[in-house]
């Protein structure tokens, strides 16, 4: 081989593997998350815990069945009780919140939440 094969290898090489790479992205289906949200007062949301790992609010403005909205499965036990804290002091107080949510998976986990400040 002379040297002026070699660049001619390299980009060979690279045009090769990406082809590869873009036959494989396209072979599989890639799963994104469909987030959306909403702002709301959850005086008039039910919540529901079924045990020490299971959270459910209903009735939400979420486009979810039902308004239903839950934590993921792989959500902490702390973090579930601090969900609940925050819904319960948000029903009280009369206080908005946010919530972002998938809404591609049953169930429409969420994704992040909390007291909104000001109005």
């Amino acid at each position: 081989m002379t040297n002026r094969a070699v660049p001619f290898m390299r980009k060979s090489a690279k045009a090769f593997f990406g082809v590869i790479l873009a036959a494989l992205f396209f072979q599989f289906p890639v799963a994104f998350a469909a987030q959306a949200g909403f702002v709301g007062v959850p005086t008039m949301w039910r919540l529901e815990s079924y045990s020490e790992k299971s959270v459910v609010l209903w009735f939400t403005p979420s486009k979810c069945t039902d308004g239903k909205i839950t934590l993921p499965s792989t959500t902490s036990t702390v973090e579930y009780n601090r969900f609940y804290a925050t819904m319960m002091a948000a029903k009280i107080a009369k206080a908005p919140v946010y919530i972002y949510y998938d809404d591609a998976v049953d169930g429409c986990p969420v994704i992040s939440y909390g007291l909104r400040e000001g109005t």
